[in-house]
């Protein structure tokens, strides 16, 4: 116990006068300052605190609004101490998952204190001891945590003291040396970045390493010399055209070199690409979601798509002019670089986002985010790679997520990019392969598909020329950041941020870290992280709240979206420290006392599944668009180890479900990835006391398709049953057929990677992932497997 002085309770302070003529006691003072204390960090408006009071124990349910007046709130707690209010005696329990407030008016007992402490470093216990009219008291915490808490239980005694009347909601727990300590973890150091466009900057390169391979697809290379003069024959192409600059070109390809020449083309023209790719809206699938196709390409008039051919009959537009790259000349183009006055401030790309108004929405970056971006991972990352004369960087990422940019400014450091063909990526035993036989040195990824090949010794198999992993787009699971912590030799950093904020805003090199629990790290240079309460002041260090995000890489805002920028993109805010431009992320987080980010989730309904954002109201809407559908619901279930979407469904009277044809129907609005994996039908809402959904009571599925369908093709050979039950366990069901569809039955694109990795491990047989995709059930898993076996 230490002893640390609480000195202004001594015999002649202002609070002992103000106690004395209200005829308060000193520990419903401290306990009031302690419910307002953890108010304050939890932003909880109830709190139910185990209290000893010299031996005596009880529970206290505490209400503290924010309207309420301080000294009310003591004169709750002074009746309820005092035995006038209800206070359920509470026998001798763990005490470690509540609040404690311990207080004594004689010397504290070891073995009792032992009993109530609980676990070293948990911020919910304060003990008090009263002595010659003064209080020492502590919160068990180490030293840096320790101070705060005092500082912050000080701070409200000031407050009071400075107005008694004051309500708890304009109590500031945060005093003059935290508010320091914040400052510090917001803002991050600054570093120059060139006043230079990425094509520029690439330009350079081209011109300091000819010769260097700069692309690789499959057995095809392009040099960087070769690389640019196909990028510049492309920009004077659309330059002639389309004349204007600033604006947006659509590319839809499948992964290929030509897609690397068609950004650096539109980029060099003046323009800003946006990926329409077949990989994003629709992996393994020929058809694509033709009405948001038909949205993107109206909202943005695109002047210009570049695709080929093969996509020809995928593309709905009347409007704009159509380039099929590998269908065309460009041999009387210019191979010179196109002169064009195009600055730092010029778009670059518009990547889109789900949407919750029923439709996606486009961020627009400019070329100064995207040189802010290359810096930081040069500085912080590159340097751990070991030097050579050709360095690797993988595109994993498809190119309609932002995350495809973190590797593609790869270029501009004069390294080789190389693009991993759509079949590689969908095979865990392929995509080891495809690294070590590509002697990479960076590698992106997400946690979800790392895990995947930590199962398959990526680490082992990929240690020798593997320098670097990049891991983004969702959190670290525990069991994977404690197995991370401890790689030796690749370095591994997880990397946060928002597409509105240009890929990454954070980072933190998880190899040695000394915290067990994952966490975002600290902000990139150039960039601040505030973790705001919902009136947008600083909330206290260890306490939630919401991330926000100035700094370079904050992008031009949503296109065409006025209101919703407005919103998320808020200019002048009135924060500390000051900031032009901050964006609200939505996203939940906290400091820890030694600076770094804990993400905490979402503060809306907006999930991500496989790194994906979605809102799931764009889906909900594209639902009610239905004949059919009175009102719709959809949510994520967890109980597996991947999340999948159900949609829960009013129907109108006398309509029917019929699965297939729903699919088929929000197919044409939604990308596979966004596409609910089951439909349930319910006859009207479950509701709580106060009227909204009870998503608890909701009915589960899965479980409702066994109970009430016998199964008539049930898996009758060796090999079928074998198949089966690797297919019910990564399904977490009970029974399947062997012609029922896995997608249908809560398999995605990253179940199928799973099951796939499992046959070969199983079966010592690789199966295609396209030929399983197209098919998906257990008859022509057990075809292509024996197919494969002989």
């Amino acid at each position: 116990m230490g002893d640390k002085k609480f000195t202004i309770l001594g015999s002649k302070s202002a609070v002992e006068k103000y106690l004395t003529e209200e005829s308060i006691l000193q520990e419903s003072f401290l306990l009031g300052c302690y419910s307002v204390l953890l108010h304050k960090m939890n932003e909880f408006s109830k709190w139910t605190i185990r209290v000893n009071n010299s031996g005596k124990q009880s529970v206290l349910c505490v209400s503290v609004d924010g309207g309420t007046k301080f000294t009310e709130l003591l004169l709750d707690i002074q009746n309820k101490i005092s035995g006038c209010c209800c206070c359920q005696t509470e026998d001798s329990g763990d005490c470690s998952e509540t609040p404690l407030f311990y207080y004594s008016d004689k010397a504290f007992c070891k073995e009792e204190l032992e009993k109530y402490q609980g676990k070293k470093d948990r911020i919910n216990t304060l003990y008090c001891l009263s002595e010659n009219n003064a209080i020492s008291y502590c919160f068990n915490l180490d030293d840096e945590t320790e101070t705060l808490m005092e500082g912050r239980l000080q701070k409200i005694v000031d407050e009071f003291l400075g107005n008694p009347q004051i309500t708890i909601e304009d109590i500031s727990i945060i005093n003059s040396t935290e508010d320091e300590i914040i400052k510090k973890f917001i803002v991050s150091p600054k570093r120059e970045v060139p006043d230079i466009c990425f094509h520029q900057m690439f330009e350079q390169r081209a011109e300091e390493y000819p010769d260097r391979t700069a692309v690789i697809y499959a057995d095809k290379k392009l040099s960087y010399r070769e690389l640019n003069e196909k990028a510049n024959q492309l920009s004077h192409y659309i330059h002639k055209k389309c004349k204007d600059t600033e604006c947006l070109i659509g590319v839809f390809m499948e992964r290929s070199i030509e897609y690397i020449i068609s950004i650096l083309g539109i980029m060099k023209s003046g323009n800003g690409y946006v990926p329409i790719d077949s990989d994003t809206l629709n992996p393994g699938h020929e058809n694509f979601p033709v009405k948001r196709l038909e949205f993107m390409i109206r909202e943005t008039n695109m002047p210009l798509i570049i695709s080929k051919v093969k996509f020809q009959s995928s593309i709905p537009t009347d409007d704009s002019q159509i380039l099929y790259i590998d269908d065309f000349d460009m041999s009387m183009f210019e191979k010179e670089n196109l002169d064009l006055c195009i600055t730092k401030n010029n778009m670059a790309y518009g990547i889109y986002t789900s949407g919750s108004t029923g439709y996606p929405k486009l961020t627009i970056v400019e070329h100064f985010s995207v040189m802010n971006l290359f810096m930081n991972i040069d500085a912080h990352m590159y340097k751990y790679i070991s030097e050579k004369n050709n360095v690797v960087a993988s595109v994993n990422a498809p190119f309609g997520f932002d995350a495809s940019v973190q590797q593609l400014v790869a270029l501009l450091k004069g390294y080789s990019i190389s693009i991993i063909p759509e079949n590689v990526r969908n095979s865990a035993i392929g995509l080891i392969q495809y690294i070590a036989d590509s002697k990479m040195n960076v590698f992106d990824c997400t946690p979800s598909q790392l895990n995947l090949l930590l199962r398959e010794k990526l680490l082992e198999k990929c240690s020798e020329d593997l320098d670097l992993i990049l891991v983004g787009g969702e959190a670290i699971p525990n069991e994977m950041w404690d197995l991370l912590r401890k790689e030796k030799k690749i370095r591994i950093f997880n990397v946060y941020g928002p597409t509105e904020c240009t890929v990454d805003s954070t980072y933190c090199l998880v190899n040695n870290n000394d915290s067990t629990e994952p966490h975002i790290g600290r902000p990139l240079d150039n960039n601040s992280i505030y973790i705001l309460d919902d009136n947008m002041k600083n909330v206290p260090v260890g306490s939630v709240g919401e991330l926000y995000i100035s700094g370079y890489g904050v992008t031009r805002g949503y296109y065409n979206r006025p209101e919703m920028n407005n919103a998320h993109f808020i200019t002048n805010p009135e924060i500390n420290p000051k900031a032009d431009k901050i964006y609200k992320t939505g996203d939940l987080g906290k400091f820890m006392a030694n600076g770094d980010i804990y993400y905490m989730g979402r503060k809306d309904d907006q999930v991500k599944i496989r790194s994906h954002r979605i809102e799931l109201k764009e889906i909900t809407e594209n639902l009610n668009k239905h004949e059919s559908v009175a009102e719709a619901l959809v949510i994520v279930n967890s109980d597996s180890d991947y999340p999948k979407l159900i949609a829960y469904l009013i129907m109108n009277k006398n309509a029917s479900l019929d699965e297939v044809e729903m699919h088929k129907f929000l197919a044409k609005y939604l990308p596979m990835y966004m596409l609910p994996n089951n439909y349930v039908i319910v006859e009207k809402w479950p509701l709580t006391k106060n009227g909204k959904i009870d998503r608890k009571r909701l009915p589960v599925p899965l479980e409702d398709r066994l109970e009430s369908k016998e199964i008539q093709d049930s898996p009758s050979t060796e090999l079928e049953v074998s198949v089966a039950e690797v297919m019910k366990r990564i399904l977490k069901i009970n029974r399947i057929g062997v012609n029922e569809n896995f997608m249908s039955l809560g398999g995605d694109s990253l179940r199928v990677m799973t099951l796939l990795a499992e046959i070969y491990n199983k079966f010592n047989v690789e199966v295609d992932y396209s030929e399983f995709f197209n098919k998906p059930n257990i008859a022509n898993l057990v075809s292509l497997i024996s197919r494969e076996g002989r």
